[in-house]
């Protein structure tokens, strides 16, 4: 009997001495295992908040996996920041429509949010540049220095930058950005900025960027949205209005270039394209469509425009396959008549030929024009007629 209690004993202290270690690497978020208690958040935004709030969105990281803990602001509640708040290690933050406040004079450069851990997500939260703030206009709202960065339901307020995602020697991989209904009104420099050969990949989704303007005037310019990566990204669905110039595109690359569907720009918003490489971008709908005058393939307004390179090795340029569908075209033309319409198409023949050419869509049993080959030779068909089974003949 003693025995057994001596085990029971053991597993006892044992299972203490686990919860213990497991309490100390899963900090509270308010106390560090028992020690001084961290400052907690002024929500009311009068009071800088930034031990706390660090504290809040980076506990302990020996115990993180690898997309980080959720955390939770307090909701709708106004948070002062008096210095940069870098992530080190990811996490994902629910705003929960809080507002993050910069109002500090004469602070110069002042970046609020670095994000130096990929798999990091924000969403639903505002950051303001408070009237009155005297920062330099270099400064960045979000910027992102990891790839894989999840940005989501963002409003930013009077910065000298929105979101910047820019790949440079310090921090050569932000690819593969998921941003989606991201705000940007009021900006002195860029709203939003993707630039850099390793700033590519990513998916951009309904941003909303206005009324940036460059204070200093002149030939200096606010640009609402800058693409200026080597090999791409996916834009969809933006609204660029009332900027200096609301699209500039300075692709660094061509391996992979951007795509943009469904872009609206303000009607007298400038758009700006430069760089070896801008004609491989592609543009399909919206209202860009109607601005993009490049080279770039486009589709739509009006405006479509294609290019082709080689696809076999032997000098092919465009293939179409003929479908073998009876009222099946490679292709049409119309003089936007619906009685006028011409199909170039495989068409019915013997079994030991080969038949194609054009035909009128509502008289397709006459071919008009059309050439044939077949054992016995070549032949131009004109109104169904063979005028010779030698093409050589014919000419």
């Amino acid at each position: 009997m003693i025995k057994y209690l001596a085990i029971f004993l053991f597993l006892s202290c044992l299972s203490v001495a686990d919860t213990q270690s497991f309490d100390t690497t899963h900090r509270n978020l308010e106390t560090d295992a028992g020690a001084t208690p961290v400052p907690s958040i002024d929500t009311s935004g009068t009071d800088c908040s930034d031990a706390a709030l660090l504290a809040l969105v980076q506990p302990n990281p020996a115990s993180l996996n690898l997309w980080g803990p959720t955390v939770d602001l307090p909701t709708n509640s106004r948070i002062r920041i008096c210095q940069t708040l870098t992530l080190l290690h990811a996490v994902r933050i629910r705003g929960n429509g809080a507002q993050i406040l910069i109002s500090a004079v004469d602070v110069g450069h002042f970046d609020a949010i670095e994000i130096k851990a990929s798999n990091t997500a924000i969403e639903n939260l505002e950051i303001r540049f408070e009237a009155g703030s005297t920062f330099d206009h270099e400064s960045i709202a979000i910027s992102v220095k990891a790839p894989r960065t999840v940005l989501r339901d963002i409003i930013i307020a009077s910065p000298g930058y929105g979101v910047v995602a820019r790949a440079t020697s310090e921090t050569p991989n932000v690819n593969l950005q998921r941003w989606d209904n991201i705000s940007v009104v009021g900006c002195k420099r860029v709203g939003l900025e993707l630039s850099g050969i390793d700033a590519s990949g990513g998916i951009i989704t309904g941003a909303n960027v206005q009324a940036c303007v460059d204070p200093r005037g002149g030939t200096n310019r606010a640009v609402g949205l800058l693409e200026a990566t080597a090999n791409g990204n996916l834009h969809q669905g933006h609204n660029l209005e009332i900027n200096d110039v609301s699209l500039r595109m300075a692709p660094t690359g061509g391996v992979a270039p951007s795509t943009f569907i469904g872009v609206y720009i303000e009607g007298g918003d400038p758009v700006e394209f430069s760089g070896n490489y801008v004609h491989n971008s592609t543009t399909v709908g919206g209202h860009l469509s109607t601005r993009n005058e490049v080279k770039g393939d486009r589709i739509g307004a009006a405006n479509s425009r294609l290019s082709f390179k080689e696809v076999d090795g032997a000098g092919t340029i465009f293939a179409v396959q003929i479908p073998s569908a009876a009222y099946g075209s490679a292709l049409a033309f119309s003089r936007n008549v619906a009685t006028d319409v011409w199909l170039l198409k495989g068409l019915s023949g013997l079994p030991s030929t080969s038949r194609w050419g054009f035909q009128q869509y509502f008289s397709q049993s006459n071919t008009v024009l059309g050439l044939e080959s077949s054992s016995a030779g070549g032949s131009v068909i004109i109104n169904n007629q063979s005028l010779c089974y030698n093409v050589d003949q014919c000419l």
